[in-house]
């Protein structure tokens, strides 16, 4: 579970390395989660 203000390391193809979730939006079944992020 994904919580408001959870520091996460992220691997993606923008050269970001840890993100700040700010909110979350939806949770889906299957670990799949809608967040709005900051990069940090």
């Amino acid at each position: 579970m994904i919580q408001e203000y959870s520091r996460l390391n992220v691997a993606d193809n923008t050269g970001a390395k840890s993100v700040t979730c700010i909110k979350v939006l939806a949770e889906v079944k299957d670990d799949t989660h809608v967040l709005v992020i900051r990069l940090s």
